[in-house]
């Protein structure tokens, strides 16, 4: 029975390692897809502002604050995920942007699968190679 207990308990260490990595390959393949659009966003401006006049049409909030907002998340958030930073609170502006990218310009499946990678950062965190690991965490668990 030792060897049984052992075994499952190198086999838990070895698929934790492996969450891990996942969880960090996913920060950054979440982060690069927001990023590259920011960029585009800024690369031209005015067509940014066009777009989101006539093709977006977001509701409920004029056009050019919807813009620089949807630019700005996209800028800064993927920043915080690169460092595993505050990644539960960056998440949130992404599933956002996802959710309304879903319902007023088109629904396609790549927006399902950040939902729910970002759901899984949000519901999971960061992992260990991440600054909330070192940084966040031991923080919040002295206070």
């Amino acid at each position: 029975m030792n060897q049984v207990y052992r075994i499952y308990i190198q086999t838990n260490e070895l698929l934790i390692q492996f969450t891990n990595i996942a969880v960090l390959l996913i920060r950054f393949w979440v982060a690069k897809i927001f990023l590259f659009a920011g960029l585009t966003k800024i690369d031209n401006w005015d067509s940014t502002l066009m777009l989101f006049e006539y093709e977006y049409a977001v509701p409920f909030i004029p056009v050019a604050m919807a813009a620089f907002l949807a630019t700005f998340f996209e800028l800064v958030m993927p920043i915080l995920l690169f460092a595993g930073l505050f990644t539960r609170l960056a998440t949130v502006p992404l599933l956002v942007i996802t959710a309304v990218i879903e319902f007023t310009y088109g629904s396609f499946p790549e927006h399902v699968y950040w939902a729910l990678l970002l759901g899984l950062l949000v519901t999971f965190g960061a992992g260990r190679y991440s600054a909330d690991h070192y940084v966040v965490d031991p923080w919040l668990s002295r206070h």
